[in-house]
């Protein structure tokens, strides 16, 4: 679950975008809950180049993903298409899997790739190999 209720309609669109394909995977089914600890929110950030942050807290006791915060840097976002903001959040999605920045050029058309010229707006195949491994139970 997760909770986009301070979010405005365009940035709740992108959410949508990536809940939509993610699912669609057939890896996940995020949810929206106002009372889920996980959140996504906007920001801003002096750094230029970082266009959205995802941060995880993890288990003790399972190693896993226990909690998750998307932040969408509104002051760079406000600067770029709607598609690229699609592919973005729907990357950001993928860390709260575990999934981890790919940088090898040759990812370019991987969802994941961590470069701002990444291709993909929805998970590939490769993308969503590692979402089951890190969602595996």
């Amino acid at each position: 679950t997760f909770d986009d209720s301070s979010l405005n309609s365009k940035n709740k669109s992108y959410v949508s975008h990536a809940v939509k394909v993610w699912k669609d995977s057939g890896t996940v089914t995020f949810k929206r809950s106002t009372s889920s600890p996980n959140k996504i929110v906007t920001g801003s950030n002096k750094d230029t180049s970082v266009v959205a942050v995802c941060t995880t807290n993890f288990s003790k006791t399972t190693g896993k993903i226990s909690k998750f915060k998307i932040t969408l840097i509104q002051n760079k976002m406000k600067h770029i298409s709607d598609e690229k903001n699609k592919g973005t959040v729907a990357h950001e999605f993928g860390h709260s899997l575990g999934l981890l920045d790919l940088y090898e050029s040759y990812n370019k058309n991987q969802l994941l790739y961590g470069i701002d010229s990444r291709k993909s707006i929805k998970p590939s195949k490769k993308d969503i190999i590692g979402a089951k491994y890190c969602t595996r139970k």
